[in-house]
């Protein structure tokens, strides 16, 4: 039964002037406020409400191209927001440009892993499941909902919301086809939002699409500091002397909508019907806060939003529910009210109405949220001759309640808000004020609220028939109407249909479809389960399922009653659906699935719960459960595996056998419980083998497998490079790899795998050569542990050259792969070609040259004075200012016509192969070379280019950098090597230069910290002996000072030699010596 409600009251607006057409109402009509039992009512929303979804973590995080980043409010946009009053506006619809568009049917879905595609992240979570994600903000939104254009959405794909304010929504009402007016999603309380869009493998081929192109920013903002002023807290005592304060408040929404591109406040309330057989939510509110569907299906009604007592400013954080989107059903401007049917469950309190006659004087009731704020309380008193009107605007008695406050006021976000007597029945609903000049919202007597008239609103728009059994009613239809068969399933096994409801109601005429609770009767009721959801509540024009599970513990027919209690018109309830079935029990060896010939293309997915026909304990277990037979015919001869892809952590043993198909004989592969490659057993071309799976469980096992030609088992080694160590592939057959995905080099590779393994004896960039070729052959190679995993495209060919560039260290073992594009056969032929040299990319800064906040790293002074020498100056006459053997001294012949723009000055670099930094002594030096270091850091050759070396490395590469009168710096670690280019940038960090363990702290780093994050070589060592001491002092400096030119004094290397130079780098540097080995 329905039982006592109560009511709403919400913004105001400014006068509207308008046509007026008067009908009076001749009898009145009422119904009663009515409210639903509190445990029904928690019952029904927990079966409404899903559990919190999983957020599935993506391998790496999302990179740029799935990130959609909206930036803060431009000026024009929140003048936009702050210009709207009457209702307010508290937020704006943004474009997302580009949109996100999503079409399963066009994606090349990766056999495994994830890839970047439509704007975000797709990939497998599983071997059942496939998620999308992506990521949205507009940065510095209070909160935000984002906007599906278009879409469809097959049964059982999920689109699931979450932010770091802990949201965790699952998007329920994304089923089907969106409609014309798209979607706009629950709202989010942050500035951002990750849509994850779970996708089950059974939905993959089900046209699944979506768009999403626009996002609401909302920008709370606050009412002005007179907030306080005569308002009423609904839950201060005035309030609370009102017998029906309760039922009012519950039934009281606080709205926001788009409108205009805008996003606005109004308020509405919950209003009865005279149906007996369920609760429809229909919701009154104003026609100045919107009048079409297309608003409407923006909405977000807000219940139960008010502080937790008098005088707090905290929300209540208890039963707040929230509902989204609505049906318009009539709406008119005459008595400015609309009437809606929100497609949601909502509150447990709808309040009565009725046409009766008011008297004057009557005391009346409102609550509503002024400002989008917590539900606050009004109290006024009918005028029915008020000492002013606002008639001229259109506004008349007529049509419109003249109400005088007596306790509280409104505000911008009241509007729409109820009007209700003692009775709690609905007499109105707020359109705004009629004041005299100079009114104040506390001066009660300087103006008259003003709310449409129920009663002419009843009648002049056939209210009746949805409010008092005028003719609205329900519709429903399922699929199938009354018979759902699972035909034969074997015993342990189970298979999941479902059953479709659809509310087949139109828009308005038409109400909400309650279809549940939902359960299952009969004979072998016990066998069938409903998995999920066993209640529906659909708007007009949706669709839902019920899935129920068929798992026949027995052999034979069986069949049970799935009941569906509901509240339509068209036919009778509860409905009936006569669910049957037949277990089948037979020989493993009666069914027999086959591999084909293999690999991914041809997985195979094993699940069964239940008591088997065999225990096959081969592997050391005992297999009480179903088992499952599967042949193969080997396509080639060698050793093959098992890969199993997912699980749901039950153990299931592996078996093989030749021969035919028997209890006995089986040789155990392995006994697995999570994903892997399992086993190494060798079969011959051509001949039948039988694969068995058995459970260890009688509970349910599910483990998806597919066996393949192992190439991990099979690698061929090549002994060295040249023509001498030339390999044969012969491709075709089915592959395991890349089979339907896409491999490192971008296609399908559905042929066999081949692969080879070589152990460098030298370091440096090796390449393909192919000899013959036959078809096109994926070539690909990679360093570590051998598996499907971290391949490295070298090239996509079908005709002979030398192809790619591996980076390869001596000692190490690498792997090549030869995948062929097709199953028929193809032969190549190849060798690896030894090293060709390498090139050096190198940054380093001198000290004395830095020149912080400048456009380049270092100046130029010595070079744009003609200072810098032609030829390069590391091979003095000694001794060197008293130094026999500088450390850098150099005899090449490296000189230049002309020195080149932005050089700084020369440097001498030296390159050393030795097993580890430590042991990078001057024994291990292969290569020196005078170069120059220009401004921005680069060392360069004379010829500007970077610099090459015709060299073999043995072991590891390490770099040092000498320079005249700085210390020496030597790499920290062996140069990585990519693409036949060995790197290193000294200028990143102290940790980038080679340190020994000393006693003195000087000595503990190889280079200087020059600030802002910059490090480069001490400046001060004059003399080149590897340390900054007196002497380059005594004996270079003071020598020097006072003269001009390319000198070794000169520290700051600004062509003077100066006490600059002794003050602010000597002095400072002195003790310090170089860290190079």
């Amino acid at each position: 039964m329905k039982t006592k409600a109560n009511v709403v009251l919400r913004n105001y607006f400014l006068f509207i002037a308008m046509m007026i057409i008067y009908a009076p109402v001749s009898l009145s009509q009422q119904v009663d406020a009515a409210g639903i039992n509190i445990q029904e009512y928690l019952e029904r929303i927990k079966a409404l409400e899903p559990d919190p979804p999983k957020y599935f973590i993506t391998r790496t995080g999302l990179g740029p191209a799935e990130m959609h980043v909206l930036d803060t409010l431009s000026t024009q946009e929140r003048n936009m927001i702050e210009s709207q009053e009457q209702p307010p506006a508290i937020g704006i619809l943004r474009d997302l440009r580009p949109s996100i568009y999503f079409n399963l049917g066009q994606i090349d879905i990766p056999e495994q892993g994830e890839v970047s595609v439509a704007g975000g992240r797709l990939g497998w979570v599983n071997e059942d499941t496939l998620t999308f994600t992506t990521r949205i903000s507009s940065r510095k939104a209070d909160e935000i909902r984002i906007f599906f254009a278009e879409g469809y959405f097959p049964p059982g794909v999920m689109v699931n919301l979450f932010s770091d304010n802990d949201d965790a929504i699952t998007q329920v009402q994304l089923r089907g086809k969106i409609d014309e007016y798209g979607f706009y999603t629950t709202t989010i309380n942050a500035d951002h939002a990750v849509i994850q869009v779970v996708i089950p493998y059974e939905a993959i081929k089900d046209d699944l699409f979506f768009e999403i192109a626009k996002v609401i920013h909302v920008d709370n903002r606050y009412l002005p500091e007179d907030f306080r002023d005569c308002y009423e807290n609904v839950n201060c005592d005035i309030a609370n002397s009102f017998s029906g304060i309760e039922s009012l408040k519950s039934s009281t929404a606080r709205l926001r909508y788009l409108k205009n591109s805008l996003y606005r406040l109004c308020t509405g309330n919950l209003i009865m019907d005279s149906r007996d057989k369920d609760w429809q939510p229909f919701l009154l509110t104003a026609n100045h806060c919107f009048d079409t569907q297309e608003v409407a299906s923006t909405l977000e009604a807000r219940f139960n939003y008010w502080t937790t007592s008098c005088t707090s400013d905290f929300v209540n954080p208890f039963g707040i529910r929230t509902i989204y989107g609505a049906n318009l059903i009539t709406t008119n401007s005459q008595t400015d009210f609309t009437l809606v049917l929100l497609k949601g469950f909502s509150s447990n309190v709808f309040l009565g109405w009725t046409t009766a006659f008011l008297v004057d004087n009557t005391v009346l009731h409102s609550t509503h949220h002024p400002g989008g704020n917590p539900m606050v309380y009004q109290r006024v008193q009918y005028k029915i001759s008020p000492s002013f009107d606002c008639a001229v605007n259109g506004f008349l008695t007529s049509r419109y309640f003249y109400t005088q406050t007596i306790h509280g006021r409104v505000l911008g976000g009241s509007s729409g808000g109820a009007l209700v007597d003692g009775s709690l029945r609905i007499r109105g609903q707020l359109y705004g004020y009629c004041a005299l000049p100079g009114w104040n919202a506390c001066n009660y007597t300087s103006y008259y609220n003003m709310w449409g008239r129920f009663n002419v609103t009843y009648a002049n728009n056939n209210l009746q028939y949805w409010l008092n059994n005028g003719g609205a009613s329900v519709a429903m239809s399922t699929s199938p109407v009354s018979l759902l068969n699972y035909g034969n399933v074997n015993v342990g096994s189970f298979v999941n249909l479902t059953v479709s409801v659809t509310n087949t109601g139109t828009v308005p005429n038409f109400m909400n479809l309650e279809a549940g609770e939902a359960t299952l009767s009969g004979a072998n009721a016990d066998e069938f389960s409903i998995i999920g959801s066993n209640f529906l509540y659909l708007a007009p024009g949706e669709s839902g399922t019920i899935t129920v599970r068929f798992t026949p513990a027995t052999a034979g027919s069986k069949i049970a009653f799935l009941t569906i209690p509901h509240n339509a018109d068209n036919i009778s309830s509860p409905k009936l659906i006569t669910l049957t079935g037949n277990g089948l029990a037979t020989s493993p060896c009666h069914d027999i699935i086959s591999l084909g010939s293999g690999g991914s293309a041809n997985a195979r997915t094993f699940s069964k719960s239940g008591t088997g026909f065999w225990n096959t304990t081969s592997c050391g277990y005992a297999t009480p459960g179903q088992e499952q037979i599967y042949s193969f015919v080997a396509p080639f001869t060698g050793n093959y595996s098992i890969q199993v892809t997912a699980t749901n952590n039950a153990f299931v043993n592996y078996f093989w056998k030749s021969g035919s198909c028997s209890q006995t004989g089986w040789n155990c592969i392995s006994d697995v419980f999570g994903p892997g490659v399992f086993g190494n057993f060798t079969l011959t071309a051509g001949e039948t083998y039988y694969i068995l799976l058995a459970s260890e469980t009688t509970s349910l096992a599910t483990q998806t497998f597919f066996i393949f030609f192992n190439p991990c088992q099979n690698i061929t080694n090549i002994a060295g490079t040249g023509p001498e160590n030339t390999q044969t592939y012969t491709g075709g057959g089915t592959g395991a790899w890349f089979t339907t995905t896409l491999s490192p080099c971008g296609l399908t590779s559905t042929g066999v795998e081949n692969i080879y393994s070589f152990t460098p004896t030298v370091s440096g960039s090796y390449q393909i050569e192919v000899t013959a070729a036959s078809g096109f052959v994926n070539y690909m190679w990679k360093s570590g542990a051998c598996n499907v995993y971290n391949w490295q495209c070298i090239s996509d060919l079908n005709t002979p050259g030398v192809y790619g560039n591996m980076d390869m260290i001596a000692g190490e073992t690498y792997l090549v792969l030869l995948d062929d594009r097709n199953t028929s056969p193809g032969t190549h032929q190849f060798f690896i070609r030894p090293p060709q040299g390498f090139s050096l990319q190198l940054q380093v800064i001198l000290e004395g040259a830095y020149t912080p906040g400048g456009p380049f790293l270092m100046h130029t002074i010595l070079r744009d004075n003609a200072l810098v020498p032609l030829a390069q100056p590391y091979n003095p006459s000694l001794p060197y200012f008293g130094n026999n053997s500088p450390l850098w001294y150099y005899t090449g012949s490296e000189s230049v016509g002309s020195v080149p723009a932005g050089v700084v000055d020369w440097v001498l670099v030296e390159l050393r192969d030795a097993p580890s930094p430590a042991q990078a002594l001057p024994a291990t030096v292969i290569a020196r070379r005078a170069a120059f270091l220009h401004s921005d850091g680069f060392v360069r050759d004379i010829a500007g280019d970077i610099l090459s070396f015709d060299l073999t490395v043995q072991n590891n590469l390490y770099v040092v950098v000498y320079h005249r009168n700085h210390l020496a710096v030597m790499s920290s670690g062996s140069l990585p090597l990519v693409g036949g280019v060995y790197s290193w940038n000294f200028t990143q960090g102290l940790d980038k230069t080679f340190a020994k363990t000393m006693d003195r702290s000087g000595y503990l780093q190889g280079q200087k910290d020059l600030g802002g994050g910059v490090f480069g070589m001490f400046g001060g060592d004059g003399d080149g002996n590897g340390q900054i001491q007196t002497q380059d002092k005594n004996e270079v400096w003071n020598a020097e000072s006072g003269l001009s030119g390319y000198r070794a004094g000169d520290f700051d290397m600004n062509s003077q030699v100066q006490t600059q130079d002794k003050n602010n780098i000597w002095n400072v540097n002195s003790g310090v010596a170089s860290q190079v080995p």
